[in-house]
């Protein structure tokens, strides 16, 4: 009888997301720097009392994607991490704040991120939205995902951090 795989909300997702790392933070490896163009979703928002009228008997919907004139939603470029540990199956997206982080500690230049640890963890937002913080992984650090790694669908609880070149199987 063979193994049936259980794939759980979320496993498909290639991004790096809050609850990937709320249970334990994950120490990893950047091999690039990417861009990706992703939606603006701030650029359509009209100024605070405001009301704009898009064309005759259309009002403003500040939730809509705004649309460029041929019809496709505006995009603005983002900056994207890649693992040495994760190939191309995971990535990270970084907001500003985690962008800044990077700057100050590597320089402005993406390429002097490569090859240096940093460590992805769970937050909350001044909001109250779940995040994922980037800090700088300490001195003496090793790649890991914290106290905890799934393998073969099921979770494993260890003391010590799991090196992710024993967890990550190739495709």
């Amino acid at each position: 009888m063979s193994k049936t795989s259980r794939k759980k909300f979320g496993d498909l997702d290639v991004r790096i997301r809050p609850y990937h790392v709320k249970d334990a933070p994950w120490i990893l490896t950047i091999s690039h720097v990417g861009i990706e163009m992703i939606p603006d979703l701030y650029a359509q928002q009209p100024p605070t009392g405001e009301v704009l009228t898009v064309e005759e008997g259309e009002t403003f919907d500040p939730f809509a994607p705004k649309q460029s004139k041929k019809g496709a939603p505006a995009l603005k470029p983002a900056f994207v991490l890649w693992f040495k540990e994760f190939g191309v199956r995971r990535n990270f997206l970084l907001n500003k704040t985690n962008e800044r982080t990077l700057i100050s500690s590597f320089g402005r230049d993406p390429n002097n991120c490569k090859g240096k640890l940093i460590l992805l963890k769970y937050g909350k937002t001044r909001q109250g939205k779940d995040t994922v913080i980037l800090e700088i992984a300490p001195e003496g650090s090793k790649p890991g995902l914290g106290s905890y790694h799934t393998h073969d669908d099921e979770m494993i609880v260890s003391a010590e951090p799991a090196p992710l070149s024993d967890l990550i199987q190739p495709e």
